[in-house]
């Protein structure tokens, strides 16, 4: 019968061709509908995929992105995209709800697991609709997922601002730098951006920039992990956020000689120096300053400074230092703020016998830091964040202050991660 069919001249070709190509027509169709719907598909998770990490790092450098920031992202990310675009949707921080529900989502697809503690999740979805090229095509929905983990990075004993500065982080001469499980942090981009030299040693779980650090491949300096990090993200600032007590009126250092006593409270313009005894609470410096002179000293426990309106603070490697910080309170843990803006030198050195604990932050300035002179000093509960650091005397660090720090952390190299 084949045969028979084949060899056959009689019937209407074109109705035969006709129908025969139907199937073709379809299938052919159907193939191109396939490609065109994976190339859409394809640029719109690419632009998902930057999106997620572009809101993730914004939020990351403290600003909570909105919704149409996050759309006006994804659209820009579609340059190419012709016709209406895909219904996109962004889980904003602020939206818990909305954030509890794709995680679900993601997790009932076994596309993520439940974020790990220190861990945050964020995501973006989009579709669009496939409108097929026949009528016999098929037309359907299409919607891609990208989300980014932000994790928690790691603990950090020294934390440097400035994102350009060569040296940020400076740890020179005869200098002893011991940090137990913890590690120096350069936001800096510069080449040596970390920089040991001389016979300086530094004892640390690791250094970590976003540009390179330099004198870090000698025996002098011990690191835990196999490598200085370079080229790295950023590290957030953690105390942006402390909120600067209101003034009091304005009162006076009291004493004789060189001997001062000062209560609690907001000075102004004052220049105290001598030997200096301050009771516990909090201190408001509008201008002026704290510069001891010749071998003064200052008796600080359980005090915080706030360094506003210009003041400075200057303690020499003659003067006698004990500093900490309060216990409780809203300031708990925070021994000196200097305000954003404020470009004065921190110096904190201090003769032998010195203890300086507590955070020390000056996010717009040089701090210049000496440890304990003491050989055998114990470790102090200490952090020094600032725009530009200088270490050096011996500055032995404890590794786990979070309790004595009322559960502030200071972590550099935030992570973001991609997963789908």
């Amino acid at each position: 019968m084949l045969k028979r069919f084949a060899i056959s001249e009689s019937g209407n070709f074109a109705a035969i061709l006709a129908i025969a190509a139907i199937p073709v027509v379809t299938a052919v169709a159907g193939a191109i509908d396939v490609a065109e719907t994976q190339r859409k598909a394809s640029q719109v998770q690419q632009a998902l995929d930057a999106t997620a990490l572009a809101m993730a790092n914004l939020e990351m450098n403290g600003t909570v992105p909105t919704d149409g920031q996050a759309e006006a992202y994804f659209q820009a990310n579609l340059s190419s995209w012709s016709g209406a675009y895909p219904d996109f949707s962004y889980v904003a921080p602020t939206n818990q709800d909305s954030f509890a529900a794709l995680i679900e989502d993601l997790q009932a697809q076994a596309i993520l697991g439940a974020a790990a503690e220190g861990e945050l999740v964020r995501g973006v979805t989009a579709s669009f609709r496939h409108e097929g090229m026949t009528s016999f095509s098929g037309k359907w929905n299409v919607t891609r997922q990208a989300s980014v983990r932000m994790a928690a990075g790691l603990p950090a004993c020294i934390l440097a601002l400035n994102e350009t500065a060569a040296s940020a982080i400076k740890i020179q001469g005869s200098t002893e730098v011991t940090m137990a499980h913890c590690v120096l942090a350069a936001n800096s981009n510069a080449q040596g951006a970390i920089s040991r030299g001389g016979s300086a040693t530094v004892d640390a779980e690791c250094v970590t920039t976003v540009g390179t650090v330099s004198g870090f491949e000698t025996s002098l300096a011990d690191l835990k992990c196999d490598a200085p990090l370079e080229r790295r993200w950023s590290s957030t600032d953690p105390m942006k956020d402390v909120a600067i007590p209101s003034y009091t009126s304005c009162q006076k250092a009291v004493g004789t000689g060189k001997a001062k006593s000062l209560k609690p409270g907001t000075y102004c313009s004052e220049r105290i120096s001598g030997d200096v005894v301050m009771e516990p609470g909090t201190y408001i410096l509008r201008g002026g300053s704290i510069s001891l002179n010749g071998n003064g000293s200052l008796a600080a426990p359980g005090v915080t400074f706030f360094l506003l309106d210009d003041a400075s603070m200057s303690i020499g490697a003659n003067q006698l230092v004990q500093l900490s910080p309060p216990t409780s309170g809203p300031y708990e843990g925070i021994s000196i703020y200097q305000e954003q803006g404020n470009t004065n030198a921190l110096q904190i050195l201090g003769t032998s016998g010195s203890t300086v604990s507590g955070i020390i932050y000056a996010p717009s300035a040089h701090v210049q830091f000496a440890g304990n002179a003491t050989a055998n000093a114990a470790p102090e509960c200490l952090r020094v964040i600032a725009d530009t650091i200088e270490l050096t005397g011996n500055s032995t660090f404890e590794s786990d202050c979070e309790d004595e720090f009322a559960g502030r952390k200071i972590e550099a190299e935030v992570s973001l991660s991609l997963i789908r």
